[in-house]
């Protein structure tokens, strides 16, 4: 029997970088399947859970222990963008799939993704960056997951040393606009 964690949900996710070059001579519909493509191809899951970090299990309240870098460092080439995509499905389960007592249960998440969709709420991590305690011991817990349903959410960062560039890619008339600012920044 599998028991269901709430706040905290599936997010599929993407990251690579791309030559600034590359970026300068490609049209916008030749940009958005390659975004598409790559993230076909080369997407992992990834955990969110709220700002506020109120994490239940089967009902009762899981202290949580969220640490992340103060600040992310961004390593790239100065000929290269970093591209970073999430898509977030309509309906998603995390859950564990043994029965466990969750009195003094404890989550503690020490992530080091890129705080990218913080300003949407969430925070993020992966399947290595967490771990369930019992007082100090640990536990061999592993969160399990699915996501179903349309796309409620799919971002898009891509970004520079100097700038950012955040593509809503469910919007058609934000794509346009920050895929023009982006031609803009890559022909100065």
């Amino acid at each position: 029997m599998s028991s269901n964690l709430g706040g905290i949900r599936e997010i599929m996710w993407c990251s690579f970088n791309m030559k600034k070059e590359n970026l300068k001579n490609t049209d916008k519909e030749s940009f958005l399947s390659q975004i598409e493509n790559t993230f076909q191809e080369q997407s992992l899951r990834l955990f969110s859970m709220n700002i506020e970090h109120e994490i239940t299990l089967e009902g009762d309240v899981i202290e949580v222990n969220f640490n992340k870098p103060e600040k992310y460092k961004l390593e790239l080439d100065s000929s290269e963008m970093k591209v970073d995509i999430y898509e977030i499905l309509e309906k998603s389960s995390v859950y564990i799939d043994d029965e466990i007592d969750s009195s003094k249960l404890k989550l503690e998440v020490d992530s080091k993704q890129d705080p990218n969709i913080y300003i949407y709420g969430h925070e993020l991590f992966d399947d290595t960056e967490y771990k369930f305690l019992k007082g100090t011991e640990q536990l061999d817990i592993y969160l399990e997951s699915e996501s179903s349903g349309s796309v409620s959410r799919k971002l898009c960062y891509i970004k520079s040393a100097e700038a950012k560039f955040i593509f809503d890619l469910t919007d058609e008339e934000d794509i346009s606009s920050v895929y023009s600012e982006l031609k803009d920044y890559l022909a100065e």
